[in-house]
């Protein structure tokens, strides 16, 4: 205790004189602690916030990745049970079918794939006769009619390769191309210039479509 009581009366002034000093310099010396705490705020901030964002997208990210495999994994399941279901179901209903027709073709006595595959080739060729007279057909005629009633002729023959004549005499004359005309669904056809007011028949080879009366 004395030594502690001599070293404080030996210091004593000293401190004194330190911590006046402090108290006179404290206004002058507290903007620049507060400037470097302040810089020190202001360094730090935008690295705490871009720390904070990347790790907050990171998080984000593994989330939906989790539930995007999570998805999948279910619309996977969901697909191959649902197809499995269905090709099931498909191929139940094709032997079915089968079964139905071979036992209907065997008591009628017929052979139902040579039939069928013809009539499904006949509706399908018909289809498309159809297709072209209303697409191109019809047009065309229409506009060949119309030029030769300028010059007073009222009809004209189709060859199966869709070139178009007139009769001149002994000889014919061409006077238009019908591009992929269908030569052997002539009947079709037929049915469907009725219908325009165009009367057809089938000559030989050759379609020939009239109308009206032919001037003298």
């Amino acid at each position: 205790m004395e030594a502690l009581k001599r070293l404080a009366e030996k210091y004593k002034w000293l401190c004194i004189l330190t911590g006046g000093i402090g108290f006179f310099l404290s206004p002058f010396l507290w903007p620049f602690f507060l400037m470097i705490i302040f810089q020190s705020l202001s360094l730090a901030a935008p690295i705490i916030v871009a720390a904070f964002i990347i790790k907050t997208v990171r998080e984000e990210k593994k989330d939906e990745q989790k539930s995007n495999n999570g998805s999948k994994q279910t619309e996977s399941t969901d697909f191959d049970t649902s197809k499995d279901v269905s090709d099931r179901g498909n191929s139940a209903y094709q032997k079915a079918e089968k079964a139905d027709l071979s036992e209907r073709y065997q008591k009628e006595g017929t052979q139902p794939l040579k039939e069928s595959y013809m009539q499904h080739e006949k509706s399908e060729a018909e289809c498309k006769a159809v297709v072209w007279y209303q697409m191109e057909g019809k047009e065309r005629i229409q506009n060949l009619k119309v030029k030769l009633e300028k010059t007073g002729i009222r009809q004209f023959s189709i060859s199966p390769e869709g070139v178009c004549c007139v009769p001149e005499g002994k000889y014919f004359r061409r006077v238009g191309m019908l591009r992929a005309f269908p030569a052997h669904e002539t009947k079709i056809l037929i049915q469907y210039l009725h219908k325009d007011h165009i009367h057809a028949v089938k000559k030989g080879k050759y379609l020939w479509l009239s109308w009206g009366k032919e001037r003298k």
